[in-house]
């Protein structure tokens, strides 16, 4: 033969009929993908014929569940049925997003995370589904659970905790980029087309790094249970039939969600944050507020193919169904209600309905405002503190947006930023991307001062490594007392676990050393001179799991730990740990790591 792609095509394969029936058994995961192709480098013949095959399209499906949808659409006009082609496409995109993964958990430079986190936030929803399996990966071995084990035993390679963070940090990024960009275009009126208040609250979700596709879906499932309620029922939900009953139908829907447990949140629970985010109260807070109960009932109607809209009265949320006002709370009819007239414009107009959302959005967001003022248990979750404080924080973030959206008066600028997010965003890579896009003016004179001042705000500030400088300890006359990734207790903060994050020079004769701390603020700065106040302990491995399991975003600064414990208490003891230094906080604190090992073996 003259080449080996001759000889391959003579050899004397299986026929191609029963190799095509063994390919159509592959399970629809990656290893199938990866074989297939492999098979396809077998010869021409069978390239062609594996590139033709209907199990592309089930891989495909099974893999990329979100997309960015005019991307998709134009891959839909390009390669058209070539589901082949279509996964291709998008698993180069894949690898492109995991190569910029790399490089920002990689990276010594503020600057670089920037850019890096820009070049994979392009992709938006495209690279969503890459990213969540990068959370998926099992941690290092002193962070794993019983289905990180698993995964080992599966074969699955381990990730860090810089790696783990920055992937599901990717993820928020993509989701809340999402939610200001449709949130801008909504209150300027730009939307060409109906927005109803199920979509416009479903970015909320996003503020907890849920895809607002995700929540739509969720929607879809409750509708799709009342369309079995009714028809079981043997209520007429099809409007053109002669038998169709409005407010028959209204009560049904009422009925079924208080069947499933959709109720008028009582007591404290009214003011739990919870109750505004659809991803929560479609789940495990069912006892909700009107707006969230009012928003559930006007998604099913919607899928049923009834005009349904909320109505924004004085007391609480209604909704029409129609020409019928439902009191969704109640579960009753209204004959009218006082200040509403024309309904028939808010469910045919498209301006209207969607100024409608916007007025929604706007009540969503001092709806969390008033669950911080009105309940010490606002941020009620079965979870342990740290957890509790990012709900808090992710729930002021998502209230401050909105506001700034919808409200031009609280559009901030460049100073007033850092101002009005600080003590809202845990995500500080916020600062830049998204909430600078979001808020940006429009000419690039007044662009590029806007970026000088957030960047002077926020570079700042202590928990952030300095971009351009290290510290060393040999340069401070008065040595910082602790190294980073120290563990401690707070003396007179009820003995409050906390870790040793950071430290600064402050002038030739001090300094202060940030620590990331497990209830009130998770952030504090204390000076070298009282040192005494904070305490290092020694701790157990189940310790640290806890630690890393309260409060992830541990893994912004550390990639792992290590523990020794004295042989004579075993490895169930506890011991001197430390938690390990990712590559920026090595570079920015080049001598703590060499101290931090000194220690835990002393």
């Amino acid at each position: 033969m003259s080449s080996s792609s001759s000889s391959n095509d003579n050899y004397p394969w299986l026929p191609l009929e029963l190799l095509s029936k063994i390919f159509d058994e592959l399970p629809l995961d990656d290893e199938s993908a990866v074989i297939l192709a492999r098979s396809m480098q077998a010869n021409r013949l069978f390239s062609r014929t594996i590139a033709d095959m209907a199990i592309w399209e089930l891989l495909y499906g099974t893999r990329y569940i979100h997309h960015d949808h005019t991307r998709e659409m134009e891959r839909i006009e390009r390669l058209g049925s070539n589901w082949y082609l279509r996964y291709a496409a998008r698993r180069r995109i894949d690898r492109i997003a995991m190569e910029g993964l790399r490089n920002i958990v990689h990276a010594t430079e503020l600057d670089q995370h920037f850019d890096m986190v820009r070049k994979v936030l392009r992709f938006g929803s495209d690279v969503w589904d890459a990213l969540k399996q990068s959370t998926k990966h099992p941690l290092p071995v002193l962070f794993q659970s019983d289905d990180d084990i698993e995964l080992v035993i599966q074969g699955r390679t381990l990730t860090t905790l810089t790696t783990r963070y920055w992937s599901q940090e990717l993820l928020g990024l993509i989701a809340r980029q999402l939610a200001m960009k449709t949130w801008t275009a909504l209150s300027r009126g730009e939307m060409e087309r109906t927005f109803p208040l199920d979509e416009c609250l479903s970015y909320l979700s996003a503020f907890y790094d849920v895809h607002p596709d995700d929540v739509m879906n969720m929607f879809e499932s409750l509708a799709d249970d009342c369309r079995k309620y009714l028809d079981d029922q043997e209520i007429i939900y099809q409007t053109k039939s002669p038998d169709f009953d409005e407010m028959r139908v209204a009560l049904a829907i009422c009925e079924f969600l208080k069947n499933r447990g959709f109720r008028l949140a009582e007591g404290n629970h009214f003011f739990r944050v919870q109750n505004s985010f659809p991803h929560f109260f479609l789940a495990e807070y069912k006892e909700t507020l009107p707006m969230s109960l009012v928003c559930c009932f006007v998604a099913i109607a919607r899928r049923l193919g009834i005009p349904s809209a909320p109505l924004n009265t004085q007391h609480r949320v209604l909704a029409c169904l129609g020409e019928t006002i439902v009191d969704v709370c109640e579960g009753r009819l209204l004959q009218s209600v006082q200040g509403v007239r024309n309904v028939q414009m808010l469910l045919s107009d498209v301006r209207v309905m969607n100024d409608m959302s916007v007025l929604m959005l706007g009540r969503s967001a001092r709806n969390i405002r008033n669950a911080f003022t009105n309940s010490t248990e606002y941020y009620d979750v079965q979870s342990t503190e740290p957890r509790r404080l990012y709900q808090k924080s992710n729930a002021m973030y998502a209230s401050r947006c909105i506001s700034a959206h919808v409200d031009p008066d609280s559009r901030p600028d460049g100073h007033s930023l850092m101002t009005m997010f600080f003590s809202a965003v845990m995500h500080r890579i916020d600062n830049h991307l998204p909430l600078t896009e979001s808020f940006n003016p429009g000419n690039s004179n007044d662009y590029e001062t806007f970026m000088q001042e957030v960047d002077a705000n926020s570079k700042n500030h202590w928990f952030w490594p300095s971009p351009s400088r290290e510290h060393r300890r040999s340069q401070c006359l008065l040595a910082p007392p602790f190294f980073v990734g120290q563990i401690a207790r707070l003396r007179h903060d009820n003995n409050t676990l906390c870790v040793i994050v950071g430290w600064k020079p402050v002038d030739g004769n001090s300094g202060m050393f940030g620590i990331l701390r497990w209830n009130g603020n998770l952030y504090q700065g204390i000076e070298f001179e009282s040192a005494k106040a904070v305490i290092p302990i020694q701790v157990t491995r189940e310790a640290l799991r806890a630690m890393y399991r309260d409060n992830p975003y541990l893994g912004h600064y550390f990639v792992d730990a290590e523990i020794i414990c004295d042989p004579s208490v075993g490895d169930d003891g506890e011991g001197r740990a430390r938690f390990l230094m990712n590559d920026m906080f090595r570079r920015v604190y080049p001598d703590d790591d060499a101290v931090g090992a000194a220690w835990v073996r002393s």
